[in-house]
C-alpha cells in the first residue's frame, strides 16, 4: 500500500473517539470498497484506477465505533469486484445489531453480476427501510457490449 494511502487512512480514523460517552450515529456511510475497476473512462472522476482494497480492519473500527447506521453505500473503483468486503461488511454489522436501515450500490454491471446480485438480496429482506435501497447500474458510451 502506497503511503498516500497510508496516511489518508490513519488520518481518516483520527476522528474516531478512543474512549466515547455518547452515541455516534451514522446517517450516510461511504464506503469506497476498491479503487480496482475493470474499465478505464476518461471521464471518471475517481482518476486511474489503483490495484487496492479497503481493509476489513477499517471495517472493524467504523464498526466499533458507532451505534446506528442508516444508510451505507458502496462505491470504488468497481464495487463488484470486492464483493468479499460487502458480505464482510453485512456480517459484521448484523452481529452487535448495527444492520444499516438500507445499501445503494452502483456498479457498471461488467463483472460478478450475479455474484454482486445474489449477495444484496440476501441482505434486502433484512434492512429497516427496503424502499430507499438500490442498485444504480453506470451505462457509458464505452459500453455498448453490455
Amino acid at each position: 500500500m502506497n503511503t498516500l494511502v497510508q496516511e489518508t487512512i490513519q488520518t481518516s480514523l483520527l476522528w474516531l473517539p478512543r474512549e466515547r460517552k455518547e452515541k455516534m450515529y451514522i446517517q450516510d456511510l461511504i464506503l469506497e470498497v476498491t479503487r480496482r475497476c475493470n474499465m478505464a473512462c476518461e471521464h471518471c472522476l475517481r482518476g486511474n484506477a489503483e490495484s487496492l482494497d479497503m481493509k476489513k480492519e477499517i471495517v472493524d473500527e467504523v464498526l466499533k465505533h458507532c451505534d446506528f447506521i442508516g444508510s451505507v453505500t458502496f462505491t470504488g473503483g468497481e464495487p463488484s469486484l470486492n464483493i468479499p468486503l460487502i458480505r464482510y461488511f453485512f456480517e459484521e454489522a448484523e452481529k452487535p445489531g448495527k444492520l444499516p436501515a438500507s445499501f445503494y450500490v452502483v456498479t457498471n454491471g461488467k463483472s460478478n453480476q450475479y455474484e454482486l446480485a445474489t449477495e444484496l438480496f440476501k441482505w434486502y429482506p433484512k434492512m429497516g427501510e427496503k424502499g430507499i435501497c438500490g442498485v444504480g447500474l453506470s451505462v457509458d458510451v464505452q459500453q455498448e457490449d453490455l
